[in-house]
């Protein structure tokens, strides 16, 4: 093997390395948005799994949790508004989020209803983190209009739990 056989061999090596690294950290940011935060939450919380559903949880909306929900357990909170003739939950999709990147509409699909139920989670960014930082809805949708509203805050229809007025 000669000396410019193994410089080239070299230099597509750290190529490669630094592809499959730029590309790793790209994959990352793709797989831990807000997004994802926020459908990870609601998982959470159909699983009835409290402790890594208040991992989610800003501090401030743990308070209005420990103060506002039943048994002080956000999983039952969540549940409150749920009718059990709503069925099974089928999927939870992610629609939207408000240009501030704030409020994340999601649309929940029960087996026992023809159309999904929109939520809107509040997010907000501590030291790096995304959290969820209240929610609103529970709205058999009836539309994007309606929608629209929600995700906006200008709807009262509804469930809301936000600490203050959940813009913060």
């Amino acid at each position: 093997m000669n000396l410019m056989n193994s410089k080239t061999l070299i230099i597509v090596g750290f190529v490669v390395i630094a592809a499959v690294t730029i590309s790793s950290v790209g994959l990352a940011g793709l797989l831990f948005t807000p997004t994802s935060y926020g459908q990870n939450f609601l998982l959470q919380l159909m699983e009835r799994n409290e402790d890594a559903a208040l991992e989610y949880l800003t501090p401030a909306f743990r308070d209005v949790v420990r103060s506002s929900c039943p048994n002080a357990a956000v999983t039952d909170c969540f549940w409150v508004p749920i009718d059990a003739a709503w069925g099974d939950l089928e999927g939870i999709q992610f629609v939207r989020s408000d240009a501030s990147g704030v409020r994340e509409l999601f649309h929940l699909k029960w087996s026992g209803l023809p159309s999904p139920v929109s939520v809107v989670l509040y997010t907000r960014q501590i030291e790096g983190s995304y959290l969820v930082d209240g929610w609103r809805g529970f709205i058999i949708r009836a539309g994007a209009a309606v929608d629209d509203a929600l995700l906006l805050g200008e709807s009262d229809d509804g469930v809301v739990l936000v600490p203050g007025d959940g813009d913060e």
